[in-house]
């Protein structure tokens, strides 16, 4: 008996060791306090778990703050699984997206880094939090360790309620760009809040599970420097709901943890996250919502994320059991960030859009050493750090085209240029009143490098340049959806010098231009596009339009002296017109009739095929009678008939010949008479 208890005594040592201790296992995340401000990794420490184990990481916001995970109460904002011993890869490439088991060792010990620098990020809000270890086959009893976010001390803050909070958070965002968020923290239970906040112009928002924000009107706030600003805030109530499945595809496997927002037509903001089932539940209200889907959160579960938002339709009622597939990663692409003198660029985003469907999106963070690494799947893709993270850095960069194969890791390192010069200044109308929220972009004509900002509440903008030439326009399509005529110009920066008190003037899109496109023999002509030009100084303004139907187009202008021209015309056989120069004081017709553009001359094109016989290719208009004929010499050359046919619809005629032997040939083609 005392044998047969030592026996068993070794046995379970012997199994503890090889299985690890299932009823032990250990969860150390570290730093376990950081500030909302904070863009680093975390390190998980994972101990005790069987050998080869696979493990489930779940973090939750821990909204009552009492260490305990209840339904209803916390919300799930972050899962992924980590293998005992396992690093995927693909191509031979580690996915560093995607958290792993950094030992690489199969010995129930788990080091997994998980990125944290999303700054804004719903992970970044102020408050408690959890991180949950389980084992999705009970192979240990789960563990749960305490996670703090805590507030940035700014000596200024927001402060105030938000009327029927439960678990709400509270956020300030860019007036002009609300998906970017400064910072946020967690409102107690009676919806008192404090958010110490950096000195500047924000929107405030409220969110929460079950309620709608009314971004259109969200209070705008400036806060200046040690002030306290008071802001209460509430919700609209929701009436509907619009709830589904985000998949890897066609009926795959649940995506747990992913951020989704909802934003309305209307101008409403409803944010959730997918549970540990991939489905969410949004509170709406009756509208066409846009669903985005966190593209970072995607890439961390090795999917691919969307470029257009899932649109679905709530005017009609609730929009139940929608299935959202996304694509899991079958391939990478990856690389290096660095800029002009080689030095690595750190915490840089960069973004890849699929080119073959413009559905999918993708996103990364270089890290320390400027390294990079996207999930795609296969086909061409559009690979740029994302502009307005590189210019916090203080870059500038390029976009590149990568073709991505299946399985296969594709390298593509992107070079950036550090700002030297900032030019700074406003946007104003030709009233004199500001543009805010408008989209300004400056084109660095040799290296072929774009900036993109948008203009604040009182149309201020800098622009972080370089030495070079740079064309300077905004967002035509967002000036148009506001009435307005956006400058083009052209600007020398030079490294070292910045620009103050620059000033882009828009034109107030008041006058209207009509008119319609007709052949000689008054038949409309559609699809052809009519620009206009207006130069004011070193300052250029453009717009332009396309016939319709009935030949007619329609732009609206600003009272000048515009030049109006049309193109393609060729390519429906007329001639391009002369530009017209036009005096606009109010609302004008400005017609035109074109005339039909003069055959264009033939080509011939020669080949041998074989020992004296030679085969002529004549290209021109489609069904059209053209001449072949030949002559011995080009001196009084004679001509003789060879061939008089008709091109086919494509304007292609072949024939062949055998000249006599030992005698020259000259070939030509003409249209027959």
């Amino acid at each position: 008996m005392k044998f047969m208890k030592l026996g068993s005594l070794f046995l379970a040592t012997w199994l503890g060791a090889a299985l690890g201790n299932a009823g032990a296992a250990g969860l150390t995340v570290s730093p376990a306090a950081v500030s909302n401000l904070y863009s680093g990794p975390l390190t998980l420490q994972i101990t005790g778990v069987p050998n080869g184990a696979t493990v489930v990481v779940r973090m939750f916001h821990d909204f009552n703050g009492n260490g305990v995970v209840e339904a209803g109460a916390d919300v799930l904002i972050k899962q992924f699984s980590l293998t005992d011993g396992t690093i995927p890869t693909v191509g031979g490439r580690t996915n560093a997206n995607v958290p792993a088991d950094l030992d690489g060792a199969v010995n129930g010990a788990l080091n997994a880094s998980l990125d944290f620098r999303n700054v804004g990020g719903m992970d970044h809000v102020a408050g408690k939090y959890l991180f949950q270890l389980s084992s999705p086959t009970s192979a240990f009893t789960p563990v749960l360790v305490p996670f703090t976010v805590t507030a940035t001390a700014f000596p200024q803050s927001v402060t105030g309620t938000v009327a029927g909070a439960s678990n709400c958070i509270v956020v300030l965002v860019n007036p002009a760009r609300p998906a970017d968020v400064i910072v946020g923290t967690t409102a107690a239970a009676n919806g008192a809040y404090t958010l110490p906040c950096p000195a500047g112009q924000f929107a405030v928002l409220a969110l929460q599970a079950g309620s709608v924000t009314d971004l259109a009107n969200a209070p705008q706030l400036n806060v200046g420097a040690a002030q306290t600003v008071s802001q209460d805030l509430s919700f609209l109530n929701s009436d509907r709901s619009i709830t589904g499945t985000l998949l890897d595809g066609p009926g795959g496997a649940p995506l747990p943890g992913v951020p989704v927002s909802a934003q309305s037509s209307g101008g409403n903001l409803v944010q959730g996250f997918t549970d540990a089932a991939g489905g969410f539940n949004l509170k709406v209200l009756g509208d066409t919502w846009n669903l985005d889907f966190s593209a970072a959160d995607l890439a961390r579960l090795g999917c691919v994320g969307f470029h257009q938002p899932v649109v679905l339709d709530a005017t009609g009622g609730s929009v139940i059991g929608t299935s959202v597939n996304t694509l899991r990663a079958t391939g990478l692409i990856y690389g290096r960030v660095a800029d002009e003198t080689s030095q690595p660029v750190a915490g840089a985003y960069i973004t890849g859009l699929d080119l073959a469907l413009y559905t999918y999106a993708t996103l990364g963070t270089t890290d320390a050493d400027g390294n990079y690494t996207l999930g795609v799947t296969e086909g061409d893709w559009f690979v740029e750090p994302r502009a307005d993270r590189l210019g916090t850095l203080g870059y500038l960069g390029r976009t590149a085209v990568v073709t991505a194969t299946a399985a296969t890791a594709t390298a593509q390192d992107i070079n950036v240029r550090r700002v030297t010069a900032v030019v700074s200044g406003r946007l104003l109308d030709d009233s004199g009143a500001p543009v805010p929220a408008l989209t300004l972009v400056a084109t660095e004509t040799t290296f072929n490098l774009r900036k993109q900002v948008v203009s604040g509440p009182d149309g201020t903008f800098d622009l972080g340049l370089f030495g070079g030439t740079w064309a300077v326009t905004c967002d035509d399509f967002e000036a148009e959806m506001r009435g307005l005529l956006a400058p083009r110009l052209t600007l020398a920066v030079q490294d070292n010098v910045n620009q103050n008190g620059f000033q882009l003037l828009f034109l107030r899109s008041t006058v209207i231009i009509s008119g319609v496109v007709t052949n000689t023999t008054g038949a409309p002509i559609t699809s052809i596009y009519v620009s206009a030009s207006l130069n004011a100084g070193a300052t250029n303004y453009q717009t332009s339009g396309f016939t319709i139907d009935d030949g007619s187009y329609t732009l609206r202008v600003a009272p000048g002296n515009w030049q109006f021209s049309l193109s393609p015309l060729t390519d429906q056989g007329y001639q391009n017109p002369a530009p017209k120069d036009v005096v606009v004081t109010g609302d004008t017709v400005v017609n035109w009739s074109v005339t039909t553009a003069p055959p264009p001359p033939p080509s011939l094109a020669i080949r041998l095929v074989a020992a004296g016989r030679f085969q002529l290719t004549l290209t021109g208009q489609g069904n059209t009678q053209y001449t072949l004929e030949y002559a011995s010499s080009l001196t009084n050359a004679v001509w003789t008939l060879l061939l008089t046919n008709t091109t086919d619809p494509a304007g292609m005629l072949v024939q062949e010949d055998t000249p006599v032997a030992g005698l020259p040939r000259f070939y030509r083609a003409r249209l027959t008479p």
